[in-house]
């Protein structure tokens, strides 16, 4: 058939930027087999996909916005999976399967796949982005000026820090181990500038400082634009990081315990949250850290087993010698960042062009051995 239902983008900050940008992804390769395929999307009302379809729309073929439309082609894509094309990553899925469905449907989603079918599936996408890795769709949009959003010729700075745990992040982040980097970001003349959603901490009122986070301009049309503006990044385990490895920008993605799940683009560096166990007060062994999300947690939770498991994130002096690699940004990888990135083949850490940090590694040399 020559046309497609685009289905399963989930209607969160980091689902719908990768998920659309994924769909970018494939309809390109689609395009240069010359398959002109016609892509329609439907969708309920909701401030990410009203964001997304004012930026991206053109894209399609046709966008049917609506509680109307929504439930009215539903069954149709529930049903007919020949005719959808699943730009999903996430492990919630819409679609009817023989060997999988929800015995309280209507629900949130018909079946959930497992875990490590989430993993191939996001290895898939970081796969389709490094075959196009010169091609940033969501890039090509036309924004505000920069001067309506920020009053300075400056470089823009974002920061942002996770305040709970969810998915992710094990554990908040303590406001206190950026400010060493806040404090060097200032000094070389960068307006920094405090996003997502969460409420600025009073540490960093000591720079200055914009607060969009708090501010009544926050929303995700502006998010998209703020981020196109933006000329380093920095943030924790949050779904908002996408915008910015998604642009192509600069991106310190620290504060996440999922290790194998790395960010796609070769501008971004990690700093991962480390593990402890509670019953010998070690750290854990990278691998064993790898292994600990897809194999030892319950198949469908995300959360960290913080009964079994204390938290160790990013300390200043990590976050701050991050900063300073990511403005460097070495072409090569040191030897134990290719270490550690085939720590997991076939995972979105294999995949994905992002790096751990240098120095990070050098510091935690010994969570190598097995």
């Amino acid at each position: 058939m020559n046309f497609s239902f685009v289905v399963n983008i989930a209607n969160g900050a980091g689902h719908v930027v990768a998920e659309i940008d994924y769909f970018l992804r494939l309809a390109m390769l689609e395009n240069n087999k010359n398959l002109r395929k016609k892509y329609i999307w439907v969708v309920k009302p909701s401030p990410f996909y009203k964001a997304i379809i004012r930026f991206y729309s053109q894209h399609f073929h046709r966008v049917y916005f609506g509680y109307f439309y929504y439930f009215l082609f539903l069954p149709i894509t529930c049903r007919y999976k020949s005719i959808t094309l699943d730009c999903g990553i996430s492990r919630m899925k819409w679609q009817i399967s023989k060997k999988k469905y929800s015995p309280n449907f209507p629900s949130e989603y018909i079946y959930r796949i497992s875990k490590k079918q989430g993993i191939e599936q996001l290895a898939r996408y970081y796969e389709k982005c490094l075959r196009s890795d010169v091609f940033f769709p969501l890039k090509n949009i036309k924004v505000c000026p920069k001067h309506v959003f920020f009053k300075t010729d400056k470089k823009i700075a974002l920061i942002q820090i996770k305040d709970t745990v969810r998915n992710a992040t094990a554990q908040p982040t303590d406001p206190t181990t950026l400010l060493s980097s806040l404090e060097y970001l200032s000094y070389l003349d960068y307006q920094l500038v405090f996003i997502g959603r969460e409420k600025m901490p009073s540490e960093f009122s000591q720079f200055s400082i914009i607060n969009y986070a708090e501010s009544a301009s926050a929303n995700f049309e502006n998010d998209i634009q703020i981020f196109h503006h933006s000329d380093l990044v920095i943030t924790s385990g949050a779904g908002i990081s996408f915008l910015a490895d998604r642009m192509n920008k600069p991106l310190l993605y620290i504060n996440s315990w999922q290790l194998q799940m790395s960010m796609p683009a070769k501008k971004t560096i990690m700093l991962p949250a480390l593990l402890i166990d509670k019953k010998n007060g070690k750290l854990l062994k990278f691998i064993d850290q790898i292994s600990l999300y897809e194999n030892k947690i319950d198949n469908n939770h995300e959360i960290f087993p913080k009964d079994l498991y204390n938290v160790r994130n990013a300390i200043e002096r990590e976050i701050l010698e991050g900063v300073k690699e990511l403005l460097k940004m070495p072409k090569e990888f040191s030897f134990l960042q290719k270490k550690y990135k085939h720590l997991a083949p076939d995972t979105p850490l294999f995949f994905g062009q992002s790096r751990c940090g240098k120095y990070f590694l050098e510091e935690h040399e010994d969570l190598f051995d097995i």
